[in-house]
């Protein structure tokens, strides 16, 4: 009467069958925040290079860093446990996001004095950082430190390494977004 136990295949597609199903979750979340229908929470993506977060600790570091009560909500990104060495951490509002930002700097800053600016996990903590920087519209900050860290990516890994590309894609990205508002402002100074 029982069900019988899943063969190694089946577990399989149903763990990739899975992963489809967050991924199309997401690129639907995408576009409604693209299209300004989505009332998603300020989120604050965060890696940890010194080891593994704990939910609590990470939730501490956050109230010292934004204030008591501004961490609605942590999501562990990976594993089943209560480790991982990425999270995103939502904030209860927007007003806590400058703070959130100053705090992933300073992970940045911390991350390239103990590993160097040419390390690789110092460069993906920039990249990070910049990616933050301008998903909350800090694009002119976003720009001036891709455009510091891009040399550095090419010195280090070469002009056609995919960390130096994905680099100069964040780059773009950023470039286009302060376009974007940067015309919207003219025509709104214009009254069009």
């Amino acid at each position: 009467g029982g069900t019988r136990p899943l063969t190694e295949e089946e577990k399989r597609e149903k763990k990739l069958a899975r992963r489809k199903k967050q991924r199309d979750r997401l690129k639907a979340k995408k576009a409604e925040v693209r299209e300004g229908s989505s009332a998603l929470p300020p989120t604050v993506y965060v890696r940890a290079f010194h080891g593994e977060f704990e939910k609590k600790d990470l939730r501490t570091v956050f109230d010292d860093a934004v204030g008591a009560d501004a961490v609605a909500r942590i999501r562990i990104v990976g594993g089943a446990d209560a480790r991982s060495g990425a999270a995103f951490v939502e904030l209860s509002d927007a007003a806590h996001v400058p703070a959130a930002l100053a705090l992933d700097q300073l992970t940045l800053t911390c991350c390239t004095a103990a590993f160097g600016p040419e390390d690789i996990r110092a460069l993906l903590c920039a990249r990070n950082v910049a990616v933050s920087l301008s998903r909350h519209g800090e694009h002119h900050g976003a720009i001036a430190l891709l455009r510091e860290k891009i040399p550095v990516c090419a010195r280090a890994f070469g002009d056609d390494h995919e960390t130096t590309m994905t680099f100069r894609s964040v780059l773009c990205k950023a470039l286009l977004a302060g376009d974007r508002i940067a015309a919207a402002v003219k025509a709104d100074a214009r009254g069009g």
